[in-house]
């Protein structure tokens, strides 16, 4: 059985890797906002005494917060107007939680700061040797709309990996990424993949790759990768036209030692 410390290591590492930024308040307390608003939040506390986790909930998000949580673990301890408190949480159904209140809250967006897609737009304007159709096509691509995301909502009609129909919730990654492709390479729907959140970003970021046979590869940088939904079993119906970009990721984006 995991030691509290090794327990709040895992959590902590897990809230780090997450589409959005979670706040850390004082005494291990962590609060995921929803995004817009103050009026609704989920919490969790990472206990100093004990093998468990605290996690609260306030705020208009109440009725689907509470539903989830209680699927996992029962009635809520503390009830007053719509502030929830659970306690005795394991740290498995935190880890649950976590992982679903991120991919609730994160918008469906990439952790990505806005000053750098504001300067990738001003770049396309700027070109010349392309029309104001091509233009617009590239603007779309790099919010993450547009002709990429048809395209790959086209090739794979689902998440590449788990094969998840929650189209809000899937996000149009790059294989090669977006600031080393040229204009065909970033619309080209061969070099995307349609994946969930948490599978987004350590794809992103190089802790997963896939082999030219589709089988998931999952860096050794990346030792929490189960906490994070990623199984050793999980791949992809790779298509010919992805072998050369998902080459490139291997080599030149995967972190491979």
């Amino acid at each position: 059985m995991l030691t509290l410390n090794e327990q709040k290591k895992r959590i902590e590492t897990l809230l780090n890797s997450q589409p959005i930024q979670w706040q850390e308040n004082k005494n291990s307390v962590y609060r995921i906002p929803k995004p817009d608003t103050n009026k609704a939040s989920l919490w969790l506390r990472i206990t100093k005494g004990s093998e468990t986790f605290t996690v609260a909930t306030s705020g208009d998000l109440t009725s689907f917060m509470e539903k989830f949580i209680q699927r996992l673990i029962g009635a809520p301890f503390y009830s007053e107007g719509n502030h929830r408190d659970w306690h005795k949480v394991s740290y498995e159904h935190a880890s649950k939680i976590v992982n679903e209140f991120s991919r609730i809250f994160s918008k469906n967006t990439k952790a990505i700061s806005t000053e750098q897609i504001t300067s990738d737009i001003q770049e396309i304007i700027e070109l010349t040797n392309i029309d104001s159709t091509e233009k617009s096509s590239l603007i779309q691509s790099r919010i993450g709309q547009g002709k990429f995301r048809e395209g790959l909502l086209k090739l794979w009609g689902a998440c590449s990996v788990t094969q998840s129909k929650h189209f809000p919730l899937l996000l149009a990654s790059h294989i090669k990424p977006w600031s080393k492709s040229n204009n065909q390479e970033r619309l080209d729907p061969y070099n995307g993949l349609l994946l969930l959140p948490n599978l987004d970003k350590a794809f992103d970021l190089g802790f997963i790759s896939f082999d030219l046979s589709g089988n998931i590869l999952i860096s050794n940088q990346l030792p929490e990768y189960k906490i994070l939904g990623i199984s050793e079993r999980m791949s992809i119906l790779i298509k010919d036209k992805n072998k050369a970009y998902l080459k490139y990721h291997q080599l030149h984006v995967f972190k491979n030692t």
